[in-house]
């Protein structure tokens, strides 16, 4: 079984969620699941189509017989426009298939005859999803939709590509809660008692970087300043560092940090998530030493660190971003 090619920005096990947008005939209201995504492009499947044809219809064309009523009425889907004679399966099941990659998270992609020939016999997956076709971007092309705001991208999920009704799989997907898009556009927040740090970056982007401190008085933060931060850079979403120390215990500024990004998400009505800010000020002041030493900063003070801070937070949700915890 081939494991699938990861780069650092691959949506391999992702969702590609079709946004309103989207008004190609082929892929309006479609979800994709993607196979494989490297620097030579991305392959999928579509998860919410279906096609005119049945399971029953398609192994009786390939000679492969079954008596499973249940299996025959098995609607077929269309997995996209790419190759649409062949047949791709989705599944469960890590056997050594003939043909297989390796999605992620449980899930495999398997081209080969040998698995057609198991589900007819009643030995095949528990779970699997039958398309005819696929869906492939050419290097890069990928990266061009997602800038021009064409698709969501959101973690694979088993029971929406195994078990929701497919009529119920894309409005499912787009109301992911609190979901950031992987290729948008973030801010992120290092939360304090006297200060907010604030920084910008994006999956595509070299890094993120700092770029404004925030003050909080007495009666809360300067919201005034944080709506025209957002006004200025336009999010697709907004991440706050979940303040925990070295073993993982509660830090007594968790609980502002977390009602910092209640307020965000309830105020702003974005995707907000946390992610664990362990260690980021010890990394916030060696970043800072080094631009300090490369003379790209002249001074060092706490607010400038706090800035910096929230850039290692944005990095943090760009190196793991399935590791965030989502604002509901």
């Amino acid at each position: 079984m081939t494991p699938m090619p990861v780069t650092p920005t691959s949506l391999a096990n992702h969702l590609l969620v079709a946004l309103p947008s989207l008004i190609d005939a082929t892929f309006a209201r479609t979800v994709a699941l993607i196979c494989q995504h490297d620097e030579n492009g991305a392959m999928g499947v579509l998860v919410n189509q279906p096609s005119e044809y049945t399971l029953g219809e398609v192994l009786a064309q390939m000679d492969i017989a079954t008596g499973d009523g249940v299996l025959q009425a098995r609607p077929v889907l269309n997995g996209g426009p790419v190759h649409p004679e062949r047949g791709f399966v989705i599944h469960d099941d890590a056997r050594a298939w003939d043909s297989s990659l390796v999605v992620g998270d449980g899930l495999y992609l398997t081209t080969s005859r040998d698995i057609l020939e198991a589900m007819a016999r009643g030995e095949g997956p528990a779970n699997a999803v039958v398309t005819l076709g696929c869906a492939g971007w050419s290097a890069g092309q990928l990266e061009s939709e997602l800038s021009e705001n064409s698709w969501l991208t959101v973690p694979a999920d088993a029971e929406l590509v195994f078990q929701l009704p497919l009529e119920q799989r894309w409005q499912a997907a787009m109301s992911e809660p609190a979901l950031i898009r992987r290729d948008g556009t973030v801010l992120g927040f290092d939360v304090g008692s006297r200060r907010i740090g604030v920084a910008i970056g994006s999956a595509f982007a070299a890094h993120a970087r700092a770029v404004a401190v925030v003050d909080v008085h007495g009666n809360g933060p300067d919201w005034a300043a944080i709506e025209r931060l957002l006004k200025e850079w336009k999010p697709d979403g907004l991440v706050v560092g979940d303040p925990l120390t070295l073993d993982g215990q509660d830090q007594p500024n968790r609980k502002r940090a977390q009602g910092f990004a209640r307020q965000l998400r309830e105020r702003f009505k974005l995707p907000v998530v946390m992610i664990d800010e362990r260690s980021s000020s010890v990394e916030a002041a060696r970043r800072f030493a080094v631009e300090r030493a490369e003379g790209r900063k002249r001074r060092r003070d706490a607010a400038a660190l706090d800035a910096v801070a929230a850039a290692v937070i944005i990095d943090r949700w760009l190196s793991s971003p399935d590791d965030a915890i989502p604002i509901p």
